[in-house]
């Protein structure tokens, strides 16, 4: 492979990591395995469930489930739900 093939793949390369790495930034699923359309939507699926759930024990219990089925897309929105909650509470 020529030096200009090789650069031009390594440039394709970054710039294909930092394209996905915003996207996960963006959309929340930073950490996350898997397909990223995929995982956008389970994510806002995930996150309309829990929509309005508010008490903290109720968010353990539902954290809980989670992480035993082994849903990590349910268990990051729990997360990202709890705490929002902690810095909206005074």
């Amino acid at each position: 492979m020529s030096t200009l093939a090789r650069r031009l793949t390594a440039a394709a390369t970054v710039a294909s990591t930092k394209y996905q790495l915003d996207a996960e930034t963006v959309f929340g699923t930073r950490g996350l395995p898997g397909d990223p359309g995929f995982l956008i939507v389970g994510l806002r699926d995930a996150q309309d469930r829990i929509e309005g759930e508010y008490d903290s024990i109720e968010l353990q219990r539902l954290l809980d489930k989670a992480v035993l089925n082994g849903d990590a897309i349910r268990s990051h929105a729990i997360v990202q739900a709890q705490s929002k909650t902690e810095t909206a509470t005074p």
